[in-house]
């Protein structure tokens, strides 16, 4: 990798047990460092391509898409997307049924206006 543009490291120190810190807190310590070092580039970008793999920006890049990716797949976030999505279908299936329904009113009201068959007879003058 290409290194003759990567800012100025900052002086490793130990990063703490993700284990003991839990996930979040590990990734935010992890990210503010890579922050205190300059901007972080995007994971996958041009600039984050040219970086050390042992620059804390190159670092607090992955572990950013990693929490994103966390967050995407969470039990959390699955489940309010799918609550949302059968709250939409809901709605549409509602409004399908008020549609449907108006419709077979309008014909109901039109079937009311047509003459019976003795309407009919009685205009022809037939008993």
């Amino acid at each position: 990798m290409n290194t003759a543009a990567a800012k100025p490291q900052v002086p490793l120190q130990r990063t703490p047990d993700v284990i003991t810190m839990g996930a979040a807190a590990w990734s935010a310590t992890v990210i503010a460092r890579g922050r205190a070092a300059g901007e972080v580039p995007r994971y996958g970008d041009e600039e984050w391509s040219k970086l050390s793999t042992s620059d804390p920006r190159f670092v607090a890049s992955v572990v950013i898409a990693a929490e994103c990716w966390r967050d995407h797949v969470s039990f959390d976030r699955v489940e309010q997307q799918l609550a949302d999505e059968l709250a939409a279908t809901g709605w549409v299936l509602q409004r399908q049924a008020a549609q449907d329904f108006a419709e077979l009113a309008a014909g109901v009201r039109r079937l009311v206006k047509m003459p019976t068959e003795a309407e009919l007879r009685q205009r022809r003058g037939v008993t």
